[in-house]
């Protein structure tokens, strides 16, 4: 499947607005790398996350990025599995898993009772995205996508058919009414978005409430 080329901002720079994330990209292992094209993308992108669940960089950092001509990468796009459907309440994590210690990036998505409210979410949400023949996954990545500052929205995948569905989420538009049933969604659940905390994560920053929402 072909997907639509996007900006790096205002630069010369294209890229496919889906990325899949690797460890490293170094040696001869992926073939050979133009250093001076991988300098100037680092250059023009800033790399930082922006999901369904957490909306922390869209009131200052997506407008700044807009204003100013620079591309968003975005990571997390999936929620970090929370917007994949592959979880249930019963979901635990291993000891080597870092999300067995309940946050994600100062965020407590996974500890107890907010995970379970975000399962709910991504439940109700699944059901909205095959309202149009989507997938939960594919609604997430559209959704992430929507934000015209992100270039490229990170995602993982573990097989063909992962990667098949994350794909066809490339050329879904989402209209004002879809967008507006999402927030609906979250409102419903009285699940927070973080749209008005602090972006900057700090190693001794202690993890938000799940009250701790700057829209509340």
């Amino acid at each position: 499947m072909n997907m639509e080329q996007r900006r790096f901002g205002n630069t010369e720079l294209t890229t496919s607005p889906i990325g899949f994330g690797t460890w490293e990209l170094s040696g001869t292992m992926y073939g050979e790398i133009d250093v001076a094209a991988a300098s100037r993308a680092v250059g023009a992108a800033i790399d930082h996350g922006i999901t369904l669940f957490d909306r922390r960089v869209a009131p200052e950092i997506l407008p700044w990025c807009a204003a100013n001509g620079v591309g968003f990468m975005s990571y997390g796009t999936l929620g970090f599995g929370l917007l994949t459907g592959a979880f249930s309440a019963d979901t635990s994590f291993g000891d080597d898993d870092w999300r067995s210690e309940g946050s994600a990036f100062g965020l407590p998505l996974f500890a107890g009772a907010p995970f379970r409210h975000r399962l709910r979410v991504g439940a109700r949400l699944a059901e909205l995205a095959a309202e149009h023949g989507k997938t939960l996954a594919q609604l997430a990545i559209a959704w992430v996508l929507d934000h015209a500052p992100v270039t490229v929205a990170l995602v993982g995948m573990r097989n063909a058919r992962e990667l098949s569905e994350n794909v066809g989420a490339a050329g879904w538009k989402l209209t004002g009414e879809i967008r507006v049933q999402v927030d609906r969604i979250f409102a419903a659940e009285n699940v927070p978005t973080y749209a008005g905390t602090p972006v900057t994560v700090r190693p001794n920053q202690q993890t938000l409430s799940e009250g701790d929402d700057g829209n509340e």
